[in-house]
């Protein structure tokens, strides 16, 4: 395991990731201090374009995916099937934490720390799996 956080992709995940977490903090961000959006609407809209943004740097820089061959649909499917159980998942613990009393982008920011890992475990072993 301490292999995989030394890991070179990794780190370039994490560059990714860092990229694709400000698109999505700042949309949030917008949407609930400026435009004072439903909390839920403005994770889900910020979710979205943090998600076309992760999955472009994830595809072509992080694991260097450019076929356009029918995995590569494939991998696309499996990567909206993952879209939708963290969309379901960071709703529910947004929701959570502000019940309990977080502050809304400090409830963001937990969220968003809790799907970073899983993610790259999800994105190496099935969707962006190497060739054998």
């Amino acid at each position: 395991m301490l292999k995989t956080f030394l890991d070179r992709k990794f780190i370039f995940y994490l560059i990714s990731g860092l990229g694709a977490f400000t698109v999505e903090f700042s949309v949030f961000n917008l949407l609930d201090v400026v435009f004072n959006t439903n909390l839920l609407v403005a994770n889900s809209v910020s979710f979205f374009t943090g998600l076309i943004t992760s999955y472009s740097l994830n595809e072509y820089f992080v694991f260097k995916k450019t076929d356009f061959a029918m995995n590569a649909v494939a991998r696309k499917g499996s990567y909206l099937i993952l879209a939708g159980i963290n969309l379901l998942l960071t709703n529910a613990f947004i929701w959570m934490f502000v019940h309990f009393g977080l502050n809304n982008a400090v409830a963001k920011l937990m969220t968003m720390g809790l799907v970073v890992i899983w993610n790259y475990l999800v994105f190496s072993k099935f969707i962006f799996k190497p060739k054998d």
